[in-house]
């Protein structure tokens, strides 16, 4: 038979310039199915509070609305969520009601980066899903943890504590990156058939200085700068209209290390790009982006 592979993403952003930490897997017991990972920061402490009489914490289903950038037109979805707790996850329902397609859908997407899934047939059907976060390096912060994310029979989402655990007390810089995965064999039922599944989340975690300033220099094509504009983390215009004659961007990012030696990040954004990204922290010590759209002159 041959399957169509069809993903739904929310969200698709590239963690690039990274060098492997290092990586641990950890094996599901449970025949409920694997279907993401909720990253918590040193102890799971939340995550362990929360846990039922079954060591377990489920989900609440709400009703987000968001909007189309490049429409404006406003959609709704059903994501999961888990209110009481403190750290990023995510999250991919494979769907096999149709017996010629694949599907997945995923859940939120503040802060999580390069959402997606990946196929494959070995001995079997394979499904890695998988989503990258940037976090804050503190001094005295050692492990980063992937607890599973589980759906019962009935629909439920629960997550519970456990899951392999990455450290970053080497690091002193931007950039190094390690990961952690959760791997599961589970069977689906196709109509008549029931169908063999590999399946291993993966969260792969990088860290990034904390900006506290973010400056935008328009440069016309000699180097010279035509405008500078300062913001805040997280302040940036959803939109911007370039003076006439820029002919590039310089995005810079004024942050701290977590020695507290200052730090600044560069990129430069050129005509042929639609937008910029700048980057600030969430409350929970990971990062999100934010996207500010170029209406460039013809």
């Amino acid at each position: 038979m041959k399957i169509k592979w069809l993903t739904i993403l929310l969200a698709v952003t590239l963690l690039s310039g990274c060098q492997l930490a290092r990586e641990d897997a950890v094996a599901s017991e449970t025949e409920d199915r694997l279907i993401g990972l909720f990253v918590t920061k040193d102890e799971r402490t939340s995550v362990d509070a929360a846990l039922d009489e079954d060591g377990r914490y489920y989900a609440t289903v709400e009703t987000q609305t968001d909007t189309n950038p490049s429409t404006g037109e406003e959609f709704t979805n059903e994501v999961y969520t888990f209110p009481d707790l403190e750290g990023m996850y995510y999250y991919f329902i494979i769907d096999r009601s149709d017996p010629e397609v694949v599907s997945s859908i995923t859940g939120p997407n503040e802060g999580v980066f390069d959402q997606g899934t990946a196929y494959g047939t070995g001995t079997g059907d394979e499904a890695t899903l998988y989503a990258s976060f940037y976090v804050a390096l503190e001094e005295d912060m050692t492990i980063i943890h992937g607890n599973p994310i589980y759906m019962t029979e009935d629909g439920e989402v629960y997550v519970t504590s456990g899951g392999a655990g990455i450290s970053f007390g080497e690091f002193e810089d931007r950039g190094s990156m390690g990961s952690v995965t959760h791997s599961q064999t589970t069977k689906l039922e196709v109509g008549n058939e029931v169908e063999e599944w590999e399946i291993t989340a993966k969260a792969s975690i990088a860290f990034r200085s904390v900006p506290h300033t973010i400056v935008l220099l328009q440069m016309d094509d000699q180097g010279n700068c035509l405008r500078r504009t300062e913001f805040e983390p997280g302040e940036a215009p959803e939109r911007l209209s370039p003076e006439g004659e820029t002919a590039y961007f310089i995005v810079e990012s004024w942050g701290t290390k977590a020695s507290g030696e200052p730090t600044t990040i560069r990129e430069i954004v050129d005509r042929e790009e639609e937008y910029l990204t700048t980057w600030y922290l969430l409350d929970n010590g990971f990062f999100n982006n934010q996207t500010t759209y170029l209406d460039w002159e013809d």
